[in-house]
């Protein structure tokens, strides 16, 4: 599990990059350095699939608790949540 949530955090680190670059003032160069392959999208929808089927199925809305690094996941997760929303609009007006 370690592994793979390292290589999720490389590939997230990928995306951002992609996206914090600019399109118009930026060198093809630096266009092609950040360049993201839409097929790793279809390998983490995949992993969430694989993790996701190994959990019982939920029956109430899950109120974080549990600690410290429980805290931490939430805001982690709250976080992307609200990074997907924003990129959402950019994505689409190119």
């Amino acid at each position: 599990v370690v592994s793979r949530l390292e290589e999720i955090q490389c590939i997230l680190q990928d995306v951002g990059s992609n996206v914090a670059t600019p399109r118009q003032s930026s060198s093809e160069r630096t266009l092609k350095k950040t360049e993201f392959n839409p097929e790793t999208a279809d390998i983490l929808e995949e992993w969430i699939d694989t993790y996701h089927s190994q959990l019982p199925p939920l029956r109430n809305f899950i109120l974080p608790s549990g600690g410290k690094s429980s805290a931490m996941l939430h805001v982690a997760r709250s976080v992307c949540r609200r990074a997907e929303r924003r990129i959402v609009p950019l994505v689409q007006n190119g």
